[in-house]
């Protein structure tokens, strides 16, 4: 048996013996190690499998441009932004507010050769929503330069979540699918299923997309209308001071590919869900 490390090369032998030239690297000196060819051929068989494993599982975790890549969103990096407005009579004693959450659960399926190919699929959580974060407010311009006290904050929460508006208790996800993905000239047209509110309506909207080797990009805006969701506009004094019908809604999605492809059931664990109903009855349950 060799005692130490080396390189060999096979010089002669017998019929069913190989011999081995064997350079030690600690001595220096040449040693001879007999191998019988039964023997090779299993050591043989053993690198050509290790070699070939090797080679398909450095192709594995290369970037597949041509197929579907599973992108996974991820939170911190995400962000929904909903654009609250007053109006009415009385509308300049009230405020206007920002609805926001990072807590955007699901994938993106990306297929770089096709984007029709291409699906998204999230859901998020109503109690993740916070109201008039002053960062994003800094940030939205003069609409939001009003101060909301955190007391104010609180109470316009509770008020959003309650049964009057959201309803979180009884609706606590609002569920976005995509039907459709497509190009068109130079934007990328993309049709959302929303679920909110326990309502399910079909908006459209462009955005933007980046993709690199592993990370992937989207950006867009989107506007609905409270009503086509069963939602009531919140109003006092009579109206003089009331919500406007239609939310504008900002998001920014930051998503994480691996190039091995997985299913939208598999990845997402909402997806696996029969029917939204489903999804809220789970989330009611936590």
């Amino acid at each position: 048996m060799v005692q130490s490390r080396g390189s060999g090369k096979a010089i002669g032998g017998g019929k069913n013996v190989l011999i081995f030239a064997y350079v030690s690297m600690t001595s220096s000196k040449i040693k001879w190690v007999e191998v019988k060819s039964a023997d090779m051929k299993k050591i043989a068989a053993f690198c050509t499998y290790t070699f070939f494993t090797y080679i398909l599982f450095i192709l594995s975790i290369q970037p597949s441009h041509g197929e579907t890549q599973t992108c996974q969103i991820q939170k911190p990096a995400s962000l929904v932004q909903i654009f609250v407005y007053s109006e009415g009579p009385l509308a300049a004693l009230g405020d206007n507010h920002i609805i926001s959450t990072h807590e955007l659960e699901g994938n993106v399926e990306f297929n770089g050769k096709s984007i029709s190919q291409s699906s998204l699929s999230f859901v998020v959580p109503v109690h993740s929503f916070e109201v008039d974060n002053p960062m994003l407010r800094a940030q939205a311009g003069k609409d939001f330069e009003s101060r909301i006290s955190s007391l104010n904050r609180k109470i316009t929460r509770k008020s959003m979540l309650s049964s009057k508006i959201l309803d979180a208790a009884q609706f606590p996800i609002i569920k976005i699918d995509s039907q459709s993905i497509r190009k068109q000239e130079n934007v990328i047209v993309v049709e959302l299923d929303v679920t909110l509110h326990g309502q399910s309506r079909l908006e459209t909207t462009t955005v933007t997309l980046n993709h690199t080797d592993h990370w992937l990009t989207l950006a867009g805006q989107l506007s609905i209308n409270q009503s086509d969701y069963g939602i009531t506009p919140y109003r006092i004094a009579f109206g003089g001071i009331r919500v406007r019908e239609q939310l504008d809604l900002k998001f920014e999605i930051t998503a994480r590919c691996n190039s091995i492809h997985l299913t939208l059931a598999s990845a997402n664990p909402y997806s696996s869900y029969r029917s939204v109903h489903e999804a809220n009855a789970h989330w009611r349950k936590i």
